[in-house]
């Protein structure tokens, strides 16, 4: 009804329509007109005002190159919010149609239409109805008015969220009067509020993004779109330069695909991933949208993760789980295309992008992936999977593909031997089927290869370094992808909620991954300078940075090997824990081994239950220890020197034969460990300082200590005392004094040391 009202009364020429000039007496005449019907700024300012804008467009004049803007202006009362919800279909059952709108509907025909330059101010043209009709004239406000926020109140928000702040200061500031206005400013007269709303957030955020240069009123894809396209106005060339891949979704069956790598991961990529170790792994949850990011990551000299590229995609339509929305194809594609870029670069100079060993997770694709793009390279398996997977501690250390057939075909047979006895029966059943799993998947030789010692020790072959250097796990992956999630995505997240993907790409770029290289090079630049600081004190020398031992999340580099240099300090602690009755020889597990438990010197060795540490020595001449200070350094602790001891000292009375020689040095120890890396039955492995960052002094033995199926072995049990003292043949045995004034500490059994 009133917009055929309108059109007859433009139609018949019942409206205002003026053109004005920049002259100051046409001006004048504009300005009246529009003061005359409460037109002018200073009459729309006012809450009561009877006048809301409808729509708005600017534009540059060609001719003037000043910026002109058209404003249509409607009558408050003029607005039936029935007619506009039922055209725009946006009802729901729970709808009832409540106005908002400050006056009641009246019908009224008033509106206005109006351009001018906007600076100068200068009025072009005037075109409506500007009187209003009766009943909207007598009406009164029946509603509160929409307040707006005052100008200012949004300038110190946009600065605050410049500078990085988290949280606003509107409510220190509003109690403290300091907005513009506030406190010269009469309530009565206040046509503005200090109070910031959450109704106000998305505003003043959209302002924030707007000024960064992210429309987030457009699509994310629109927005990354023209940020990649060259001929778009919105082109970014900052973003573009870190994008070296961008494939846009055009159909359902198109992948959205940005693949990222700034000139800082670039160099990272040939200097520590290429003919190097690299780490793989994905990550979902970073964004809006159902889409993955995957981390491709180096290790520089200093052991620590450098991201060298990041691969964002979507996940295919219809995935339900947005986690499992790739296959081998994808991956391929994503590694060959990160491949081809960087060899094609001129960085490459010349050289093809090829890593020689990779570490990841169990995912087959992610490592099917891996061999399709680089065929040689060698996979190794997380020792942190492994371990959650329960594979045997000595399965894990062997080196013979044969000797691990060997092994679990033994235990196999040991268990079907028990599968008669009831008491065992469901423990044996669950052993076997847990024996035919490990044999139908985990034993596959290429899979063995990659979680085995023969796959660190392949590995450190082909890279050229010690095996120590063979990186064990993913965790400086696993660390990082922690690290960018819950520190700097979280910190441009408002209120928690997940960024969009135009958003994310753009922080990411323009903010995080400098951040990353920033602190890689404070902490290159101040490595340097610790060196270059202490070297005159150091004689010339360069002192290397303090390691810590031990600490929850602390990885091994490597095992720990035992060798038996001269120690009097801990030789003599060694002859009074055999004085005292606390190593007790046990039953081994292990055809080849020794084993016997030390009890801690808090505890009662009369007691059944008392903490104790767990000791094994391998007739060839290795050995291993559960004590914190064995497991840190290596060596020999008081209580592998008391367990020789005792072995040296049955060989003197011929209860042992000639049992093997004892290294005295960390090349001997490593010589012995390498010769039985190829039995059949291979020795027994430290247990992890990561798991056990305080040693193991439980009663029971430890998981690397559990008795193999050797039939003819009888069950773990605490066999007779060692002889109380030391005769003198053993004494020339040992040829070490016990008056040398070396130190020596055990820091896993503090109260045993000699002070």
């Amino acid at each position: 009804m009133q917009a055929q009202q309108i059109e007859t009364r433009h139609r018949e020429g019942l409206v205002i329509r003026q053109t004005f000039t920049s002259s100051p007496s046409s001006q004048a005449s504009a300005n009246a007109l529009l003061s005359q019907n409460k037109l002018d700024l200073p009459s729309l300012e006012q809450l009561e005002s009877r006048w809301m804008t409808v729509w708005s467009s600017t534009w540059r004049s060609k001719k003037s190159q000043i910026d002109v803007k058209r404003l249509l202006l409607q009558c408050k009362c003029g607005y039936n919010n029935k007619a506009r919800r039922d055209a725009t279909r946006q009802h729901t059952n729970g709808d009832t149609g409540k106005r908002h709108a400050p006056y009641d509907f009246t019908g009224c025909l008033a509106h206005a239409d109006i351009t001018y330059e906007k600076e100068p101010l200068s009025i072009r043209r005037i075109v409506g109805i500007l009187e209003h009709n009766q009943e909207c004239q007598l009406s009164v406000m029946t509603r509160m008015p929409s307040i707006p926020l005052h100008p200012h109140v949004i300038e110190v928000a946009l600065a605050q969220l410049r500078e990085g702040a988290r949280h606003m200061r509107n409510l220190e500031m509003y109690h403290q009067m300091a907005y513009r206005q506030q406190s010269s400013t009469h309530p009565d007269q206040a046509n503005f509020r200090y109070n910031i709303q959450r109704s106000d957030l998305y505003r003043i955020y959209t302002r924030h993004h707007q000024s960064q240069g992210i429309d987030i009123k457009k699509r994310p894809e629109d927005n990354v779109h023209g940020w990649m396209n060259p001929d778009s106005p919105h082109f970014s060339k900052e973003i573009a330069d870190c994008i070296f891949h961008y494939s846009a979704r055009a159909t359902r069956g198109d992948r959205f695909e940005i693949f990222i790598s700034t000139k800082d991961m670039e160099d990272a990529a040939w200097s520590y991933v290429h003919e190097s170790q690299l780490i793989l792994d994905g990550t979902f949850g970073v964004c809006s949208s159902r889409l993955l990011l995957w981390i491709a990551m180096g290790v520089d000299p200093q052991r620590k993760g450098i991201p060298v590229a990041l691969f964002l995609f979507s996940a295919p339509s219809g995935t339900l789980a947005t986690h499992a929305g790739y296959d081998i194809a994808v991956l391929t594609h994503i590694l060959s295309t990160w491949k081809n870029w960087l060899s094609s670069r001129k960085s490459a100079d010349n050289r093809i992008f090829a890593p020689r060993v990779a570490i990841t997770d169990t995912d087959t694709k992610e490592r099917g992936a891996l061999i399709a793009t680089w065929p040689s390279i060698i996979l190794l398996l997380c020792r942190f999977h492994t371990q959650t997977l329960t594979i045997p501690t000595r399965l894990l250390a062997g080196t013979s593909y044969q000797g691990a057939l060997v092994l679990i075909d033994t235990e196999r047979r040991y268990l079907e031997s028990l599968v008669n006895d009831e008491a065992s029966k469901q423990c044996v059943k669950g052993g076997i089927a847990f024996i035919t799993y490990l044999s139908n998947f985990w034993m596959q030789e290429d899979l063995w290869r990659s979680w085995s010692g023969y796959g660190r020790n392949q590995a450190a072959s082909r890279l050229g370094i010690p095996i120590e250097g063979v990186l064990p796990t993913t965790n400086h992956l696993e660390a990082f992808n922690r690290v960018i999630k819950k520190k700097h995505i979280s910190y441009w997240q408002h209120s928690g909620y997940r960024l969009r993907f135009d958003v994310l790409i753009f922080h990411i770029v323009r903010h995080i991954l400098p951040f990353v290289f920033a602190q890689v090079r404070q902490r290159d630049q101040e490595s340097a300078w610790r060196v270059t600081r202490f070297a005159a004190a150091a004689g010339g020398g360069t002192l290397l940075p303090r390691k810590h031992a031990s600490g929850v999340g602390l990885i091994q580099a490597s095992e720990p090997l035992a060798w038996y240099e001269e120690d009097t300090r801990r030789e003599a602690m060694a002859v009074g824990i055999l004085q005292e009755r606390r190593l007790l020889l046990i039953a081994s597990g292990h055809p080849s081994e020794l084993w016997a438990t030390c009890a801690t010197s808090l505890s009662n060795p009369n007691f059944q239950f008392h903490e104790r540490y767990w000791l094994t020595y391998n007739l060839k001449g290795t050995g291993t220890c559960t004590c914190l200070d064995w497991l840190q350094r290596g060596g020999a602790c008081k209580h592998l020197r008391a367990f020789r001891l005792h072995i040296l000292h049955q060989v003197h009375i011929g209860q042992l034969s000639s049992v093997g020689d004892f290294p005295l040095s960390l090349l001997e120890a490593q010589g012995k460990r390498a010769a039985l890396e190829q039995e059949i039955n291979p020795p027994t492995v430290p247990i992890l300082l990561h798991i056990y960052p305080n040693g193991y002094t439980k009663p029971i033995p430890p998981p690397t200590m559990v008795p193999s199926a050797f039939p003819e072995i009888p069950p773990v049990k605490e066999m007779t005392h060692v002889p109380t003292l030391i005769d003198m043949e053993l004494d020339n045995a040992v040829h070490m004094g016990l008056n040398s004034d070396d130190e020596g500490s055990d820091s896993g059994d503090s109260s045993d040391q000699l002070v």
